[in-house]
């Protein structure tokens, strides 16, 4: 066996064998799918978390495998947020009701995002039991609400493909590569586009950490391979949306139409009010007449009514926050936004395979598709936390490996000087 398999089988064997704080993550992701009504929705396994990270920060303290600066970063990032959304409800004389469930969300999402980065400060595997608990909970949810299989947009395919990916770092690469993109293609078949996108491109990205990587000696035939590899997964997600066309023809022509007309007036508000937000599930009554005349142009193009209602919310969190919180609430997104780039090139270039990669690519993948085509609401709010999660950890591998190449490039330099390589 090569080090390289020796290494990622230990990775496996580590990663099966669960500690406590492990088991927590497990029973907190399969709680998030617990809603409890305390002044907006509240998922029971965020307070879990919160209260199990809480223990473990007094007991242990924070751990050595998430990146401390980056996360600081998104708490400065997150109070922005919060204090974008506070002002636009203020100034926009918001309902208290409205704006305490607004802002209880951004909480909820700052406190979430702690305890899943402390858990992850401890060891990789807690995401890893995470993800695994919150794809299971999914699972029993539907089951218990008597959800036929065919539930799979929004349903069943979001926990599948969770589970598929998290015990895809426990396969073969060219094995987890082509069962993840094949559920990707089933749920592009399914009519669910988004989520077997994301499926089909982490297949390619694990097809591409198992080989073609390897094979390329150069930098230049690296990023030439990586861009082949990328071109021939838009170009198989592109047929195979063709190929389901006719099928969902009136369903995604509806959809499509949906989602440009809350993105034409969501990015005419943000025009009229860049800085200042209108507050939260903001309303304004010429952005509502916006909103009925772009339903007015989506009717008559699909021959029968559609109802687009009175927010302003766009599908994206990126252009809800905007609306909302104004442009202090955006640069929580655009930041994330960024990190999730950075980490997804990291991911494909740099980042040495074990039991967490497919999870990992999944989580950037999905995490850039939401930013700019999915609401900021409900559990969303909770997949947000895990990406920043797997985003620390990320860093923390960055940071890593360049003190390590500066150490490598310093030691020809000390030996010249007639110093002596430290021991470690």
């Amino acid at each position: 066996m090569s080090p390289a398999r020796a290494g990622s089988a230990a990775d496996s064997q580590a990663t099966l064998h669960p500690s406590p704080l492990a088991l927590c993550c497990f029973v907190g992701g399969a709680l998030m799918h617990v809603r409890v009504e305390i002044v907006g929705d509240l998922f029971l396994g965020e307070p879990f978390m919160v209260l199990a990270a809480l223990a473990v920060l007094l007991a242990r303290g924070w751990g050595r495998q998430a990146d401390h600066g980056l996360l600081w970063m998104f708490a400065a990032a997150g109070l922005c947020m919060l204090a974008g959304y506070a002002l636009s409800d203020l100034l926009s004389a918001t309902d208290p009701a409205q704006y305490l469930r607004g802002w209880g969300r951004v909480f909820a999402l700052l406190l979430t995002t702690g305890a899943l980065s402390l858990a992850a400060s401890h060891g990789q595997r807690n995401l890893w039991w995470f993800a695994l608990g919150l794809g299971a909970g999914g699972i029993a949810k539907l089951i218990f609400e008597g959800a036929p299989i065919e539930h799979w947009k929004l349903g069943y395919g979001d926990a599948v493909v969770l589970i598929a990916v998290t015990l895809g770092g426990l396969a073969r690469p060219g094995l987890a590569a082509a069962g993840i993109a094949g559920l990707g293609l089933l749920s592009i078949w399914l009519d669910y586009r988004s989520l077997g996108a994301s499926a089909v491109l982490v297949g390619a990205g694990l097809l591409w950490r198992s080989g073609f990587q390897e094979r390329a000696r150069r930098h230049a035939g690296r990023v030439a391979g990586l861009a082949a590899t990328g071109a021939v997964a838009g170009l198989v997600i592109f047929l195979s949306l063709q190929l389901t066309e006719t099928q969902y023809e009136a369903r995604r022509m509806e959809s499509n139409l949906g989602r440009h007309a809350r993105m034409e007036v969501a990015l005419q508000a943000i025009a009229d009010s860049p800085l200042v937000g209108y507050g939260s599930w903001a309303a304004s009554e010429r952005h509502v007449r916006l909103i009925r005349e772009e339903e007015e142009r989506a009717s008559a193009l699909l021959k029968r009514r559609i109802n687009l209602g009175d927010s302003l919310m766009p599908h994206s969190q990126l252009l809800q926050a905007w609306v909302e919180g104004g442009l202090l609430a955006a640069a929580f997104f655009l930041f994330y936004a960024l990190q999730l780039a950075l980490g997804a090139w990291w991911l494909l270039r740099h980042h040495r395979a074990g039991a967490l990669t497919p999870l990992c690519l999944y989580a950037v993948y999905a995490g850039l598709w939401n930013v700019a085509a999915s609401p900021f609401l409900g559990i969303m709010r909770v997949y947000v936390a895990f990406a920043i999660a797997v985003l620390a950890v990320l860093a923390r591998e960055r940071s890593r490996a360049h003190r390590g190449q500066f150490a490598s490039a310093s030691a020809p330099s000390r030996i010249l000087r007639g110093e002596q390589p430290s021991a470690r």
